[in-house]
């Protein structure tokens, strides 16, 4: 009994595999997840650690395309707006030199929040016309 512990203690103690590390860090740049273990060291981690992380990781991914999947909206672009609000967003940062760096990922929602009032204001006026205003 006490030689089948020890050999538990081994099998427990021992570093996770080349495959398991590279799995971990392919989930990682996938899902974009700020939360590691503290097991995860130096890029040095326990098997059954790897393995409760790893599976961690896939619920994660299928947990943020699900969440994606429900949010999504129909995506109606229309070439011309949303270019025209493309290159506005792109001259507001560019231009105005107060405005501090951003990455890509805050231009896009910025592009597209933009976008979105653009369609509202256009969907309105076109009410407002067809209500007979304008003429």
């Amino acid at each position: 009994m006490a030689e089948q512990k020890k050999e538990e203690v081994k099998i427990d103690m021992r570093q996770a595999t080349e495959a398991q590390m590279k799995l971990i860090s392919e989930l990682l740049e996938e899902t974009q997840c700020k939360e590691i273990p503290p097991e995860y060291t130096n890029g040095k981690m326990v098997r059954t650690s790897a393995n409760a992380y790893i599976n961690y990781l896939m619920e994660y991914k299928t947990r943020d395309k699900a969440i994606r999947a429900a949010n999504k909206q129909p995506a109606s672009f229309d070439k011309i707006g949303f270019g025209m609000v493309y290159k506005l967003v792109w001259r507001y940062y560019v231009d105005v030199k107060k405005t501090p760096a951003m990455d890509m990922r805050t231009f896009q929602d910025t592009v597209i929040a933009e976008y979105t009032v653009f369609k509202q204001a256009q969907k309105a006026c076109r009410e407002h016309v067809e209500e007979g205003g304008f003429r």
